[in-house]
């Protein structure tokens, strides 16, 4: 009778025991999916009127405008706080 030849991979998993089997699968999901690009924020958005939807696109637009004066620096972080703070309004926008 000739010997079975196994792979490193298959010999591994055969060698775990079966209970711990739903709990690698679980950490080996829960790894994937934690790579994901899901960040609302990793361009900015702007809606139709072209006015800032995100709070990348907030936060540039308000660094833009005390740059050119436009806005004081209370004007800008208030701006900031209220709409990309704790609370912000445009949090998952």
């Amino acid at each position: 009778m000739m010997a079975q030849k196994y792979t490193s991979l298959e010999v591994e998993l055969t060698t775990i025991r079966p209970d711990m089997k739903p709990m690698i699968i679980a950490v080996m999901l829960t790894a994937l999916f934690g790579c994901m690009n899901t960040d609302v924020n990793d361009r900015p958005t702007y809606g139709d009127s072209g006015l800032p939807k995100n709070c990348r696109a907030i936060i540039a637009v308000n660094i833009e405008g005390w740059r050119s004066k436009q806005y004081t620096a209370e004007e800008v972080l208030g701006a900031i706080d209220r709409n990309c703070g704790a609370s912000g309004y445009s949090w998952g926008q």
